[in-house]
């Protein structure tokens, strides 16, 4: 059987699930990934599913989505259960959430716009604004540009700047 938490650790987990939800994320991913960053050793779905009181489903697809974005990590096996542990380089975990998710996002957004740019071009007729167009493709292409700037600084030595903070790199 596992080992419950304690109730304010429940409580501050339902809290970075909430900040999370309103970065976009779905709020079990923070509070999954809350309670396997406090745990002092690596944590198998069993003792989410009972601190958290949801179903195994549930955890099963939210680890492997926090997998996808190396938030979480398998732990090495010990035994016949798998368990997990949360990257501690929380630099490379936004990076890799910016790279993996918002690229993705803006990608499907430069898109949509192109397609709405041909269609009217076409001639048609249509409600749409051309100067209004023209500034949101602009804030789309600008948007991008800045997301790829940001990701290409995974690139550059940031150990200092996060260090004057007192994050571990």
């Amino acid at each position: 059987m596992s080992e419950n938490v304690h109730k304010s650790a429940i409580n501050l987990a339902n809290e970075v699930g909430q900040f999370i939800e309103y970065w976009g994320f779905k709020k079990i991913h923070g509070k999954v990934w809350c309670l396997v960053f406090l745990s002092k050793k690596p944590v198998d779905a069993n003792f989410l599913i009972e601190n958290l009181k949801v179903s195994k489903a549930l955890i099963s697809m939210t680890i492997k989505d926090l997998i996808y974005y190396k938030v979480l990590e398998e732990a090495p096996k010990t035994g016949p259960t798998l368990c997990y542990t949360a990257n501690m380089q929380i630099k490379d975990v936004i990076f890799e959430v910016l790279t993996q998710r918002e690229s993705q996002l803006l990608l499907k957004i430069k898109a949509a716009c192109e397609i709405l740019n041909r269609s009217n071009s076409s001639g048609e007729e249509s409600n749409i604004d051309n100067e209004r167009l023209e500034k949101m493709n602009d804030m789309v292409n600008t948007a991008d540009a800045l997301l790829k700037s940001l990701i290409s600084l995974n690139e550059v030595n940031l150990l200092p700047a996060f260090n004057a903070l007192n994050f571990k790199d």
